[in-house]
């Protein structure tokens, strides 16, 4: 995930997208607040978090587009077609 550390308007859309069970980006969003996941859940646990700071939650509001989450099963079946 690409974060520009100035948050002004990117010259690009970014989009996030994570998986069910390291989707602490989109709890978080959703809520209003960051949130710690208890556990990552995922297949992707060595690229998933189970939190981020205020402060990077903060710049993800300002600067993506979008945010995806998917499930495992379609994450693996896209890198084996």
């Amino acid at each position: 995930m690409l974060i520009r550390s100035d948050a002004r308007q990117p010259a690009a859309e970014f989009v996030a997208v994570e998986t069910v069970g390291a989707n602490w980006l989109a709890l978080s969003l959703e809520r209003g607040e960051r949130v710690t996941l208890d556990k990552i859940t995922s297949i992707a646990t060595s690229l998933g978090a189970d939190t981020g700071t205020d402060e990077i939650l903060e710049t993800l509001k300002k600067t993506i587009a979008r945010n995806h989450v998917v499930t495992d099963k379609s994450t693996v079946k896209v890198w084996h077609d």
